[in-house]
């Protein structure tokens, strides 16, 4: 099916139109293309008009996202699962920010603390500054590396109370190491560099 747009009044097929349910085909006079370049060039003025809208309409606004949300929760939980699992695929620096500020929330619940703080106050530097941090190492590590973990030099089992917690969440505080020195040798000690260094040296592929 095709339609023909009021703006640059070319003939195109009905997908290259948003869909509006008060017209009478369900989609707009105007194209995808068209209503694009209108709002580049207007941009300020919508966001704007949205601004005043927001303000004017917020409570309406609020009660429907609720009942929105309520109606639709599995739905919205399947999207943000499907959005989030294309992110860590595709995104480095999205895929370490929601991987530390996990290791960071758990080890603040070991204490029955909640994270009160952004992850970058607590790390004490921003994610791509982190990143490039866990990737300068001696061995060659990289964090897009599967076989990696994210790894506390100090254990965070060694914290007394809260502030000992977050300042075991200080970047300096971070390594990658192989998952299988990791998780079945390591565990939850602290770090010997000399017995990891004989380890990988007897283990040069993990």
């Amino acid at each position: 099916m095709n339609k023909k747009c009021i703006s640059c009044n070319l003939i195109k097929n009905i997908t290259d139109f948003h869909k509006y349910k008060r017209s009478r085909d369900g989609v707009r006079s105007t194209c995808k293309s068209c209503r694009s370049i209108k709002y580049e060039s207007n941009s300020q003025h919508y966001r704007k008009k949205a601004r005043e809208n927001y303000v004017k309409n917020s409570d309406r606004i609020k009660k429907y996202q609720k009942e929105y949300k309520k109606k639709n929760k599995s739905l919205i939980n399947e999207r943000e699962r499907e959005y989030k699992k294309n992110k860590r695929a595709n995104d480095e620096l999205f895929l370490i920010k929601e991987n530390i500020s996990c290791l960071i929330r758990n080890s603040l619940n070991l204490y029955s603390h909640k994270k009160e703080s952004k992850t970058k106050d607590i790390l004490g530097i921003d994610i791509n500054q982190f990143k490039d941090y866990l990737n300068n190492n001696p061995y060659g590590f990289e964090y897009k590396d599967k076989e990696m973990d994210l790894d506390h030099i100090v254990p965070i089992s060694k914290a007394k109370s809260k502030d000992d917690a977050v300042l075991l969440n200080h970047y300096t505080n971070f390594q990658l190491l192989p998952k299988k020195y990791n998780r079945n040798i390591k565990k939850d000690n602290e770090f010997n560099r000399e017995h990891f260094e004989d380890w990988l040296t007897k283990n040069p592929f993990f």
